[in-house]
């Protein structure tokens, strides 16, 4: 009998030991997922604020075309 009680301390504390290591595994996994969806936030952020600065580029040169394809004049006055 005093072998049975032995045992079973000795699986309560292992349980313990498994259940804290469980809660801290969890607690990681969690923090990461938290970390990585405010990654993800923020390279969709540079994705939008890089395909902003290209359009804003890409009207930038097309302004700059078309001002270098008119006379001063036609530039200044605004017209065709």
């Amino acid at each position: 009998m005093v072998g049975l009680q032995i045992e079973l301390e000795s699986l309560k504390e292992q349980y313990e030991s498994v259940e804290a290591d469980r809660t801290a595994r969890l607690k990681v996994i969690e923090t990461q997922g938290k970390r990585i969806s405010e990654l993800e936030s923020e390279v969709d952020r540079w994705l939008g604020e890089s395909e902003r600065l290209q359009q804003e580029y890409s009207d930038a040169e097309r302004k700059r075309n078309g001002f270098l394809g008119k006379t001063w004049f036609q530039a200044c006055e605004g017209n065709e």
